[in-house]
């Protein structure tokens, strides 16, 4: 690919400019918070621990979720420090599921009242001796492992995504360029910056752009309305569930330049009311944990299929994408062609894009018959007086056979949907329990939240 040369060197300029201290040393980071000297001085105080115990290089988990001090952590690993873990969420059994998984011994950040037993904590305020600069003679590897991030727990089979500075400062360089981030923005995410999404876009692109950041994460729409009336941010990071939460209150457009979305779909509607009540662009990125980001769309500018990024290679063949793109993480099957297939069925559309249609991996067989998960949740929503529904695949009586559940959401009944069902599904493509629930319980990143649908039907869904 003509991108890869330019991304390599793009990276190694990076890597070289983070390490070299910050462009604005009084300017803050986070807001309320410290400046980005104070950053710089805890990843020297970090650094410095890890030189004085070089010898002990396992990956260290950081239990955070202040940016500030991921920040520092960030740049003390880039500089040749131990590669670092990020758990999904800071809670007991995230962290035990981590533990179980890699062993990890130490631990930078918070309490060690939630952390396994036998678990060191690293306290960075603490620390008090630092390296003089996080540069050295020797330049980093941008295509070693740099971070690990922890998808397990709520959100399926635990499951660790290594990713490189080259995937990660690939992707930011990419999007600074592209959106035009500089150091006159002010960033607000209601995404942890342990995702993915908010690792990126809330903690990374600031850090490279020499922008700031809100503090803290807010999730509930009032509190995200007042955050944002008390920092004026110029651009707003969220999720589907909270633009869908805003959608009948939404915030005024204040300072706000651009807004975007990502971890999940974004229902078309939710998408037309935040951008029509705050006159801003508002971009869905698609893309996942293991993949990176893949393609943009904003529907404002009258955009109705996905754009692939530039910097990556892509090809509908079938109903299946392919890329190729230096995001991906290792452990992806990749083939030795260099091209990945996302597990998204999609079809091209006009000359430039393409359109999701579904899960490659939401067919499923049910008594013999294929079922596509989505267009059975697709004719649930079609139905009047629904808003929302869930459609899940689980074994009946522990075994290999499915059957068809669906959580809905509306003022219908379940008897009235399933009936509306009838002239639009097949026998076997009706669910055979429906429950109308309140909402779909999702994670503060947007995400299907397993466990507590596991609670509901008393099944743990497919």
């Amino acid at each position: 690919m003509t991108q890869s040369k330019e991304t390599n060197d793009s990276v190694a300029l990076m890597i070289e400019r983070l390490l070299s201290g910050p462009a604005r040393p009084a300017r803050a980071f986070s807001m309320p918070g410290g400046n980005y000297d104070g950053l710089y001085r805890t990843a020297r105080r970090i650094k410095a621990l890890f030189n004085s115990d070089k010898e002990n290089n396992a990956p260290v988990c950081l239990c955070s979720d202040d940016r500030t001090l991921m920040a520092a952590a960030l740049l003390a690993s880039l500089a040749g420090g131990p590669e670092l873990l990020i758990p999904h969420a800071l809670s007991a059994t995230a962290l035990l599921e981590l533990h179980q998984l890699t062993g990890c011994a130490r631990a930078i950040g918070m309490p060690g009242n939630l952390l396994p037993t036998g678990v060191t904590v690293i306290d960075p305020e603490a620390l008090t001796d630092e390296v003089e600069t996080l540069t050295s003679d020797e330049a980093p590897d941008p295509d070693r492992p740099w971070v690990h991030l922890f998808t397990g727990g709520s959100t399926g089979a635990p499951q660790l995504w290594s990713k490189t500075p080259r995937n990660l400062l690939g992707e930011v360089d990419y999007l600074v360029k592209l959106f035009e981030i500089g150091s006159d923005d002010r960033i607000l995410s209601s995404v942890p910056a342990l995702h993915i999404y908010g690792l990126l876009y809330s903690l990374l692109v600031p850090l490279a752009a020499s922008a700031r950041v809100v503090a803290g994460t807010p999730s509930f729409p009032e509190e995200i309305k007042q955050k944002m009336a008390d920092t004026s941010p110029t651009i707003f990071v969220s999720v589907p569930v909270h633009y869908r939460a805003l959608r009948e209150n939404p915030p005024n457009r204040g300072s706000l330049r651009l807004a975007f979305s990502s971890a999940g779909r974004l229902a078309e509607a939710d998408d037309t009311a935040f951008s029509k009540a705050t006159g801003v662009d508002l971009v869905e990125i698609y893309g996942a944990t293991e993949t990176g980001g893949i393609a943009t769309r904003c529907r404002s500018k009258g955009v109705r299929s996905l754009t692939p990024y530039n910097c990556i290679q892509w090809r509908v063949a079938a109903d299946s994408l392919d890329i190729r793109s230096s995001f991906l993480s290792a452990e992806l099957p990749v083939r030795n062609s260099g091209w990945f297939t996302v597990a998204d069925r999609v079809k091209a559309h006009g000359r430039d894009g393409f359109v999701v249609t579904g899960r490659a991996d939401h067919i499923v067989k049910v008594g013999g018959n294929r079922v596509d998960l989505e267009k059975v949740r697709q004719a649930i929503v079609g139905v009047d007086g629904v808003d929302d529904a869930l459609v899940l695949a689980n074994p009946v009586d522990s075994g290999r056979k499915l059957q068809i559940d669906a959580l809905v959401v509306g003022s219908n009944s379940a008897a009235g949907v399933t009936a509306a069902l009838d002239k639009v599904l097949e026998p076997h493509e009706k669910p055979r329990r429906m429950r109308m629930v309140n909402h779909i319980p999702m994670t503060a990143t947007g995400k299907i939240d397993r466990r507590a649908i596991e609670k509901i039907t008393g099944r743990r869904p497919d």
